[in-house]
């Protein structure tokens, strides 16, 4: 049975917190309850859960309880030692003018793109706050947990990420990409690591420890928009990326006052390869006749044909700067004939199309001295004998040798009528 609120003539019920000792009234906004020992509550991202399930409880709205100023003292209340780092940071957070903005944003945020939108509001808020970058993040995925979006956050430690000794200082890092050659749609895992010389110091207890509290910042840069993105991140770590053109990832260790000279490492993004298509002029030819060939590839660098005939005899030629992306040859034998292209990036496609060919026949030499005649005898009809005396020439008695050819017969109507003409001049 729901508890009656305390509160003088408040009639409103009590709604309990299932793992806190914590009871709420919504009707006057109070809390009543026992509160731990100092320093011996629990994690800051469960404190806010349990408020998300008291504002359920209480038919409120989300993060009505986290972003009221009167309920930080109660969140301080149930924190461990290592979390009161925090709430400081929450309560400037609900002070900031667009906090509404920010928890809107989370409460439409889906698990697959939480991770997108603690970058982009962990820069926005370091920039403003100017806070430690591990503890913004920290704070937004407390916040993502109590609005169940995440399942799961480790518990934090705020030791790991204390400024340690002055003399710790970042001198230097590295920054580096799983592959600097890409086709459009891969992904590139950037990883980074700080570098981090420490001085040795007797009066400092803390000299020895093996973890630093550095920082980074990579900038993401589009080499074809100029448009460029800022990541908040650790001094350790990697990320993956899925760029659209060429891409220049630059980062800047940070470490106490001290900060590295920037680093920089870029990938190249090609477009997709693709034999879009591979034909012959023919697929099936008369020994001694030449085929055609032509190609059309998009996004490769090197371009090779492989000729592989029935006697396995084979043949490579690079076709790369082929005029006309076009090639003939004349194959003596069935062949078949393999594109090969390959992408900057490597990767590699082929199509293959094959070729017929009709053989001749073949006439032993031992049998060319019989098909070959030794002497030929050409035969014609016997001429007229005509009498070419000046008296006696006569154009029209040439018609009168029917044994003649046709064609002959008009050559020599021709030359006899030259003649005569020939004569009469001369006379």
């Amino acid at each position: 049975m729901p508890l009656s609120c305390p509160t003088p003539e408040c009639p409103g019920r009590l709604v309990r917190s299932t793992s806190l000792p914590l009871t709420y009234c919504s009707m006057c906004s109070t809390f009543t309850g026992e509160t731990f020992s100092a320093g011996q509550g629990v994690g800051l991202y469960k404190v806010l859960r349990e408020l998300c399930v008291l504002e359920t409880s209480a038919h409120l709205s989300r993060f009505k309880l986290i972003s009221d100023e009167q309920t930080l003292p109660v969140v301080a209340a149930y924190c461990n030692k290592d979390s009161l780092r925090l709430v400081p940071l929450l309560c400037e957070l609900n002070r900031w003018d667009n906090a509404n903005t920010f928890y809107a944003a989370l409460k439409s945020c889906q698990t697959t793109a939480f991770d997108e939108l603690k970058d982009y509001w962990a820069m926005r808020l370091r920039q403003i706050f100017q806070a430690n970058a591990r503890d913004i993040e920290y704070l937004i995925e407390a916040l993502g947990y109590a609005a169940g979006i995440l399942h799961k956050v480790s518990e934090y430690v705020a030791e790991e990420f204390e400024v340690p000794d002055m003399n710790a200082k970042v001198e230097s890092g590295s920054i580096k990409v799983s592959k600097s050659d890409l086709v459009l749609g891969d992904s590139v895992t950037v990883s980074w690591k700080s570098c981090i010389s420490e001085k040795s110091s007797k009066t400092n207890k803390r000299s020895k420890r093996k973890t630093h509290p550095t920082s980074a910042e990579l900038t993401v840069t589009d080499m074809v928009t100029n448009e460029s993105q800022s990541y908040s991140l650790g001094g350790e770590g990697s990320r993956e990326f899925n760029p659209e053109h060429d891409t220049m990832f630059k980062i800047v260790f940070k470490g106490n006052s001290q900060i590295s000279k920037p680093q920089s490492v870029s990938v190249k993004v090609f477009p997709p390869l693709e034999i879009k298509e591979f034909k012959a002029s023919s697929n099936a030819i008369v020994e001694g006749c030449a085929v055609d060939l032509w190609w059309d590839v998009a996004g490769c660098k090197t371009l090779r044909l492989v000729i592989r005939d029935d006697a396995f005899c084979e043949e490579t030629i690079d076709v790369s700067s082929q005029p006309g992306n076009r090639y003939t040859f004349a194959p003596a034998r069935r062949s078949t004939v393999t594109l090969v292209a390959r992408s900057s990036a490597g990767s590699l496609q082929q199509a293959s199309l094959s070729i017929g060919v009709t053989q001749l026949p073949k006439i032993p030499m031992s049998m060319l001295s019989n098909l070959l005649p030794s002497e030929i005898e050409i035969s014609s009809p016997e001429l007229p004998s005509l009498d070419f005396s000046f008296d006696m020439l006569n154009i029209s008695s040439v018609e009168n040798h029917s044994l003649l050819p046709l064609p002959m017969r008009d050559k020599v109507r021709y030359y006899l009528h030259r003649l005569k003409k020939y004569f009469l001049e001369e006379l």
